[in-house]
């Protein structure tokens, strides 16, 4: 039995339809939007079967479109489920070949993807003097998905071939974009839509379960902040992307608008790319220098001014997001940070450089130099800002931004992104 919305929408398919042929009406096109879950195909397949048996549209020939085999499948097996017969088009030439039948082409229901619309095939019956346009009104196209594959070659094809049918286009999502607008390619002036099953309907008859999202903040960097607010409740952070101005490569603006006896950490957050286990336990493969300009590394370096906890890489030790939702609200305790000034500043060159993090041992290797680093837990790190240790002023940092050294790196970056830690009250020199 029909669900209401199929038995409307089918019903509303095929008075457009007769109206048109009786001459009441010129409107061939028309739009099915329902949302997922309302039973598409069987609108479809109840659509197909009465317009077929209706005696006023002569036997038309009728043609399911789909863009996928996995849909194609699907409605295949539902037509056959309620024993509405159903031709499966298995190849271009098979689709030529109705066509072409009987110069007017055959009658019947066909399943067809829309890629069989190819204008090779075509163009090549073209030039056979071979042109294929099948001009009666009693053909019928129910398009599936309509909202992505309605505005390329094939469908162009697919309208040259009927000049004269009948389309109706079902989608749950249709655009209104610019280069694709499902609304204008379906529905006629005046006209937002044939039927319409909204996902307030589905909601409604239990067809679309409800979602509940309750924002959860499974982040570093905001439980990061709340710590220091412990310290300074007036510690905020901000990110700032790298743009190129003249040779310094960095946007100051931000910073030089602060008060320049304020303190900051400049931070840059990786993510952990593999983990695998070894002889020395949990292994951890992080990227430095991977922005695609290589030069991420010696910014931060310049920006420390060779000095100690001012630049810090982060390093989390997890790679899902069920590894941080198991670990969370303890995000922190599984998080090392690496001083930037421990890691060579030459290593600015045409690649990136793996950083392997052994966080059993608390140690790190530069792969690439065979060079160990000390892994910062987040204790001591929380030590260093309890005692005022981290950081430099925002003058001094804009003052290494500015340096000769800096300069001379021809910084190229355009994209990397750092994030501040700004400590405005408790770090008045």
């Amino acid at each position: 039995m029909a669900r209401y919305q199929q038995f409307r929408a089918s019903n509303r398919i095929f008075q457009r339809v007769i109206n048109t042929l009786r001459k009441r009406e010129r409107k061939k096109f028309g739009l099915i939007w329902h949302w997922q879950g309302s039973g598409k195909t069987y609108t479809m397949a109840f659509s197909a079967w009465k317009l077929f048996h209706c005696p006023e549209t002569e036997k038309p020939s009728i043609f399911v479109m789909v863009d996928r085999r996995d849909l194609e499948e699907q409605i295949e097996k539902d037509f056959s489920f309620i024993e509405v017969p159903i031709d499966k088009v298995r190849s271009i030439k098979e689709l030529i070949e109705i066509l072409k039948w009987g110069k007017e082409g055959k009658r019947g229901i066909f399943l067809v993807t829309i890629e069989k619309f190819s204008p090779k095939e075509f163009l090549q019956l073209e030039k056979e003097r071979e042109v294929i346009e099948i001009e009666r009104e009693n053909v019928i196209v129910l398009a599936d998905e309509v909202h992505r594959t309605q505005y390329g070659k094939f469908a162009t094809l697919m309208r040259c071939v009927f000049k004269n049918a009948f389309i109706f286009g079902f989608t749950g999502t249709p655009l209104s974009k610019i280069e694709r607008n499902t609304f204008q390619k379906f529905c006629p002036e005046g006209e937002l839509y044939l039927d319409r099953y909204s996902m307030l309907d589905a909601l409604k008859d239990g067809f679309t379960i409800p979602l509940s999202y309750q924002a959860r903040l499974l982040n570093i960097s905001t439980e990061l902040l709340n710590i220091c607010r412990r310290y300074d409740q007036n510690t905020f952070m901000f990110g700032t992307t790298l743009k190129q101005e003249s040779y310094l490569g960095y946007d100051c603006r931000a910073l030089g608008r602060l008060p320049q006896f304020w303190r900051t950490v400049v931070f840059q957050f990786k993510r952990a790319l593999v983990m695998r286990n070894t002889r020395r336990g949990e292994e951890y493969t992080f990227q430095i220098n991977n922005n695609g300009k290589h030069d991420q590394h010696i910014i931060l370096y310049l920006m420390s001014g060779g000095r100690s906890q001012v630049s810090l890489y982060v390093f989390p030790t997890f790679v899902t997001l069920n590894d941080v939702r198991s670990l969370s609200p303890n995000l922190l305790q599984r998080t090392f940070f690496v001083d930037v000034t421990d890691i060579p500043p030459r290593l600015v060159d045409n690649r990136s450089h793996q950083v392997l993090v052994y966080p059993s041992h608390r140690i790190g290797v530069v792969k690439s130099e065979r060079k160990e680093i000390k892994l910062i837990p987040f204790e001591e790190i929380l030590k260093s800002i309890a005692e005022r240790r981290v950081g430099v002023t925002i003058k001094e940092l804009l003052g290494n931004l500015k340096g000769k050294e800096l300069e001379g790196a021809k910084i190229k970056s355009t994209r990397p992104r750092f994030t501040f830690q700004i400590f405005p009250s408790e770090y008045r020199r």
